[in-house]
């Protein structure tokens, strides 16, 4: 099974923008058709979406679920370590540029990461908590519960 986190974002991110952040954190230099929202390296893959409308009837509690943005990761096991310290500087990088709210889901239902109202609430033990991700992730936090509301 791959690993993936996908993260929702709520409406009014440009989708240019935000793959722009992802690809400088993952040191992206690849050339892309201005039409394209991939990203790759640093052991991470993926691409940014517009919500669409079977994830909005599916999840319609999700920041991202009235045209709003979804960011998919999925990390390369070879080096997994690396990959998602990678998914936390981008996941960082996001919510210090992006508007509003967000919900990072790992494997696309377990809620890890939220913020809501300006506050980022982490799960603790999951794998962006580790002492050494908080810092990437480079956000004000508190551990708690996440739930998708």
């Amino acid at each position: 099974m791959a690993i993936e986190y996908t993260l929702h974002l709520s409406p009014g991110n440009d989708p240019a923008t935000v793959v722009g952040l992802v690809r400088s954190c993952l040191g992206d230099t690849t050339w892309y058709p201005p039409h394209v929202l991939d990203f790759d390296g640093a052991g991470v893959h993926g691409s940014v979406h517009v919500a669409p409308g079977k994830l909005r009837r599916l999840r319609p509690q999700t920041p991202s679920a009235k045209n709003g943005l979804e960011v998919y990761f999925r990390l390369d096991k070879i080096d997994l370590e690396s990959a998602t310290d990678s998914i936390a500087r981008c996941v960082g990088s996001i919510l210090h540029h992006a508007s509003d709210d967000a919900l990072l889901l790992f494997n696309f239902e377990t809620p890890v990461l939220k913020r809501a109202k300006g506050k980022v609430r982490i799960v603790e033990g999951c794998e962006l908590a580790s002492e050494e991700r908080l810092v990437l992730l480079g956000v004000p936090y508190a551990f708690g519960p996440v739930d998708i509301r």
